[in-house]
């Protein structure tokens, strides 16, 4: 939730120890970014080196709590801490992307960085790599600096058996301390999917066009079915008298069709392979390899739909009387 507001604002902690005694409340953090919106971006001075060694990393100022709320592992070192009284002055955790980027190791702890010359503080711990934007981005380095009690969100891990009611219990805590401003809030979740909106947009009319595409081409089928049926009646009422099977019958009529829906995936899978793989899935630094097994998968069902649709005509005409389909004029 975003916490701007006079009345939070002085009673920071007092608010946040009262939400902390609901039962449906686990963790609660204070931060001036999260993931999804980490917003701030900030160059990083390195202690003992000149302002000419310097590095940009996204930054999130957070309190004590904001590795629990959202269960982010660490891989070195430690979390902050209340138990150790320095942290209240400033202490910074960063990721494995930040970690490679100063070049410092494993003896990256206890090395003093900041985002100005006056503010100089310990790396205490390392957190592992987590995709705090879009999947567009590649994961960058980023420094998590503690700031106790301040920031513009207010992150809440809460149990999820009774989320209307745990929410109705927050809203009542909040206009107790907050007067000025209603109670808004949103889920980590839904603001992550509000990242890929216009990939469901468009995945949406892709699916609504190829439906309407395998429609009209099955209508065409049928009708090409119908009119390769009627002229080969004869045909057929002869191969049945010599001793041709229904099943030859109906392989014969719909060779022909299985023929064009192979070459056309022929065709399709090497265009389809270059325009995502180079054009759109090249967007994402995290995607998916396109393997044979995806192709082949639509190609079987493109073969399945073209076969469901001229089967009714094939099967017709392989089970019509052989002397009637002789006489056919």
């Amino acid at each position: 939730m975003y916490t701007r507001g006079q009345g939070i604002a002085q009673q920071s902690g007092a608010f946040k120890n009262e939400l902390k005694k609901e039962a449906g409340i686990q963790e609660v953090s204070y931060s001036n970014g999260i993931p999804g919106k980490a917003e701030t971006v900030l160059t990083v001075f390195l202690e003992g080196q000149t302002d000419d060694v310097s590095f940009t990393f996204d930054f999130i100022f957070a309190d004590y709590d904001f590795l629990k709320t959202y269960e982010i592992d660490l891989v070195q070192g430690r979390d902050f801490s209340r138990d150790f009284g320095a942290d209240e002055e400033g202490a910074f955790l960063i990721n494995e992307t930040a970690r490679s980027k100063l070049g410092w190791g494993e003896e990256v702890l206890r090395k003093k960085i900041g985002y100005s010359r006056e503010v100089m503080r310990p790396i205490v711990g390392i957190v592992k790599d987590f995709h705090y934007e879009s999947l567009k981005q590649v994961i960058g380095p980023l420094a998590i600096f503690l700031r106790p009690g301040r920031g513009t969100y207010l992150s809440i891990k809460m149990n999820t058996d009774d989320i209307s009611q745990t929410l109705s219990r927050i809203e009542k805590i909040w206009n107790t301390f907050e007067k000025e401003r209603n109670f808004e809030y949103f889920f980590v979740d839904e603001n992550f999917d509000a990242l890929y909106h216009s990939e469901e947009q468009l995945s949406r009319v892709i699916m609504v066009f190829a439906c309407i595409a395998i429609f009209v081409a099955c209508l065409g089928l049928l009708g090409l079915a119908s009119y390769t049926a009627e002229q080969k009646t004869k045909e057929i009422g002869i191969r049945k008298v010599l001793g041709a099977s229904v099943g030859s019958v109906m392989f014969q009529l719909s060779r022909n069709f299985i023929k064009w829906v192979l070459l056309a995936n022929i065709i399709a899978w090497p265009l389809t392979y270059i325009v995502l793989n180079n054009y759109w899935l090249s967007r994402f630094p995290f995607r998916i390899s396109l393997g044979w097994l995806t192709f082949a998968s639509a190609g079987l069902m493109a073969l399945c739909i073209a076969l469901a649709t001229v089967s009714f005509q094939s099967i017709k005409a392989a089970l019509a009387n052989p002397v009637d389909s002789i006489r056919y004029e």
